[in-house]
């Protein structure tokens, strides 16, 4: 239908530009290693009237970010979608920011409410479960998929991990991030031996997912990632945060 190929090309083009500026970043960064840096800045500087005044390093990166897409909504395979859902991310946590650990707490507390009423409270309502059939009917780059060998996997033959699962938990990990660099060069709080607030979050994330890939087999049920992140990053930031003073 007309809204189909509508959504695909707004998906397609909204994948292109995420890939585009992920692609450029990192194309920037081999740039300057591989050239010298009158060569890189040369190279950065000179722009193509004929293809819209973009530099060399940008027909690159929207050439690459073209093919990616192409070739993702011919076959669908789950190597490209899991390239564009990490450009998606990569590119959605380059832009915001927060500003608060007291936004922090309300974002988890609430998507904990929010994943845990449609995952375990929405079949009542409405017969199925309606986060699962989401996760695994949607045909969109909105999930990293990881193929596994079990056959009898709660959610067919892969594994599934929400952009929610990763962008949530990113932005706090990147908030505690830009914490540590203001302590550390504060000259009124000196920051005490062992993990800072950024070692300490990426910790309490592998332990969220972990978890939640353990109850999955445990229950043979998908399991909402949040509803582990959430709790265990409330209760861990406190208890970092009482310890550190």
């Amino acid at each position: 239908s007309i809204i189909t190929v509508i959504l695909n090309i707004l998906i397609g083009f909204e994948s292109w530009l995420c890939i585009h500026y992920a692609t450029l970043f990192f194309i920037l960064q081999i740039g300057k290693k591989i050239f010298s840096n009158l060569k890189h800045k040369e190279m950065n500087n000179k722009k193509c009237k004929i293809l819209f005044d973009m530099t060399p390093y940008e027909i690159i990166s929207a050439f690459i970010s073209g093919i990616i897409v192409m070739f993702y909504f011919i076959n669908r395979h789950w190597i490209l979608n899991d390239i564009i859902c990490f450009c998606l991310a990569f590119t959605t946590l380059s832009f915001i920011v927060l500003k608060s650990f007291m936004l922090c707490f309300v974002c988890l507390f609430s998507f904990f409410l929010y994943d845990t009423f449609w995952v375990f409270f929405s079949e009542r309502i409405f017969s199925e479960n309606v986060m699962v059939v989401a996760a695994t009917s949607i045909q969109v780059p909105i999930k990293i998929e990881f193929p596994i060998l079990f056959s009898n996997s709660p959610i067919k033959n892969c594994m599934l991990l929400g952009l929610g699962d990763i962008l949530l938990p990113g932005l706090i990990i990147k908030y505690s991030r830009r914490f540590d660099l203001i302590s550390e060069k504060s000259e009124i709080k000196k920051r005490k031996k062992g993990m800072n607030f950024f070692e300490y979050n990426l910790l309490l994330y592998f332990i969220s997912v972990a978890l939640a890939m353990i109850m999955m087999f445990v229950f043979n049920h998908g399991q909402p990632v949040l509803f582990y992140i959430s709790p265990i990053f409330i209760i861990g930031l406190m208890l970092k945060a009482y310890k550190e003073s």
